[in-house]
């Protein structure tokens, strides 16, 4: 990085232009002879110092110096006036003009050096302050936001926790009489399903209430297999609508090991992924849904791709953001809907054990979504 100061005289006497630069030859000078032509090239000179003469025909230094503060850039640019006026009055007229010193003629070479050196490291150590409080001006807006995003989490989990109490009651009547249709059809695939799918839907309820209440700590942690939460969720989604478009399912569960937690956090997370990977493929001419798991270290990944429509660049930043959907609310022709919310309750679990969430899509081809858990035993933190 080349250091040397960038120092621009502005003088309407050529020979005391020549002079200067014979004197500052240790610099990068640039020169100009009015006070237009310095405004001129100070943009794309970019001086760190201005030796500006006073007495110029039509406009002077006083006026130069106050046009060039109210420049771009200006504000840590060091002014140094030089005239043969050493009255005093003259001297502050160039201080109020903005002017950072003055130096009269005839000047001894090696104070003017010494000034310029000062005043250099002035500049520099005031463009790192105002690069450190560019950074921490930053950092705080980082943190604010932070902090407004925590805030709004907590709102919808406040919010989550009455609507999930206002569907326990239907749902409690449905589970029942679905229990009474299967202890009538005891030999019947679908009474069974239907009494599986209630209570499936009980666990995630229950888990928002726990979450929106903070109790992570009541619930029993044991070693979990990917595998079968993944087959129970493909299972489970056969039965709705969005396998009704005949998707085509490949998986390879190559995974071994095991992670501890909770497993309906795990089927509430890959779920959402797997129902929003069918749903992709809503209007693809291939359907093909692939679901594979192989170990990693410490870690257990799984990787759920498929050909859907794929995901355009500028939304891939938030897809994990809450209520941000480009799905309709609702639907009369059977097109998807949805809520903004099964992907961002998704990361969030997944981070809650330390893991991560990444994915990678191509518009018209399909999405790849790639999940990887450690393997050994961690309590989730707390989820809003």
């Amino acid at each position: 990085m080349n250091n040397i100061p960038h120092i621009l005289i502005i003088d309407d006497e050529e020979g005391n232009l020549d002079v200067l630069k014979a004197f500052l030859s240790d610099f990068h000078v640039d020169t100009a002879t009015s006070g237009m032509e310095g405004i001129e090239k100070f943009s794309s000179f970019k001086p760190d110092i201005i030796l500006l003469d006073v007495m110029m025909p039509d406009m002077n230094g006083y006026m130069t110096c106050r046009k060039l503060r109210e420049m771009e850039g200006s504000g840590n640019l060091k002014i140094i006036m030089v005239s043969a006026a050493a009255h005093i009055n003259i001297r502050m007229m160039g201080y109020e003009a903005g002017a950072d010193d003055y130096i009269v003629k005839p000047f001894d070479p090696d104070e003017l050096k010494a000034k310029i050196n000062v005043f250099t490291r002035m500049k520099s150590l005031e463009d790192r302050l105002l690069e450190t409080n560019g950074e921490l001006e930053r950092m705080v807006k980082i943190r604010t936001e932070q902090l407004v995003e925590s805030e709004r989490l907590a709102l919808i989990g406040r919010s989550t926790a009455g609507i999930v109490h206002n569907l326990n009651n239907p749902l409690s009547g449905i589970l029942g009489y679905a229990e009474m249709i299967l202890n009538e059809h005891s030999s019947e695939a679908k009474p069974k399903r239907l009494v599986e799918l209630c209570h499936h839907m009980r666990d995630i309820l229950r888990q928002i209430m726990l979450n929106s209440r903070k109790s992570e700590e009541t619930e029993t942690h044991c070693d979990i297999d990917i595998t079968p939460i993944l087959k129970q969720q493909i299972s489970i989604l056969r039965v709705g609508q969005v396998f009704n478009r005949k998707v085509n399912v490949k998986t390879d569960f190559g995974s071994t090991q095991t992670i501890c937690g909770i497993g309906h956090h795990f089927a509430q997370a890959f779920g959402n992924i797997i129902r929003n990977a069918i749903e992709a493929m809503h209007e693809s001419a291939v359907r093909e849904l692939g679901i594979r798991t192989w170990d990693d270290g410490d870690y257990v990944t799984v990787e759920i791709s498929d050909t859907g429509s794929g995901i355009k660049e500028q939304q891939l930043e938030s897809i994990f953001d809450p209520f941000y959907t480009t799905k309709p609310a609702s639907s009369n022709d059977g097109t998807p809907t949805g809520t903004g919310l099964g992907l961002a309750s998704t990361k969030e679990i997944i981070e809650s054990y330390g893991g991560t969430i990444r994915v990678k899509s191509t518009c018209g081809k399909g999405t790849h979504f790639t999940v990887r858990v450690p393997s050994k035993c961690r309590k989730p933190a707390a989820m809003v």
